[in-house]
């Protein structure tokens, strides 16, 4: 009898699963969070050589950032959608703004964009978009 909780867990698990594996819009924000995991992981490689040597405070930052987005899970919710969409789209920006200091521009606009794409990281993971005042660069 000792045996009869892990076997009903196993089978529990087994049919929630099946489930959840069979759901179309859990596996588009599996692939869509995938996605922008993706786009960050090559963000903090790009920033984890030459720019750690020159600006370390930047370089940390990005890799908080990875971090944080690697702990965030799919989210169903228009709101989240919205959100992930905002922050591919702020990768890309910081991304190139990062290319530009690291071939000798200033700081400033990486680190502009760094903190907005903080805020849309932390919006994204408390699951609501805040409404905005003036339109992102």
């Amino acid at each position: 009898m000792k045996y009869e909780i892990p076997l009903l867990e196993k089978i529990v698990s087994a049919v929630s699963g099946n489930k959840a594996k069979n759901d179309p819009d859990l596996t588009f924000a599996k692939k869509s969070l995938k996605g922008i995991c993706s786009a960050i992981d090559k963000f903090a490689q790009k920033a984890d050589g030459r720019l750690a040597e020159k600006f370390p405070e930047l370089s940390l930052r990005i890799k908080d950032l990875n971090r944080k987005m690697h702990m965030l899970e799919p989210d169903l919710s228009t709101a989240a959608g919205k959100a992930e969409q905002a922050i591919a789209q702020k990768i890309t920006c910081a991304s190139s703004s990062c290319e530009v200091v690291l071939t000798g521009g200033g700081a400033e606009e990486l680190e502009k964009q760094l903190t907005e794409l903080e805020r849309l990281v932390h919006t994204r993971s408390r699951g609501s978009l805040p409404s905005t005042d003036k339109t992102d660069s």
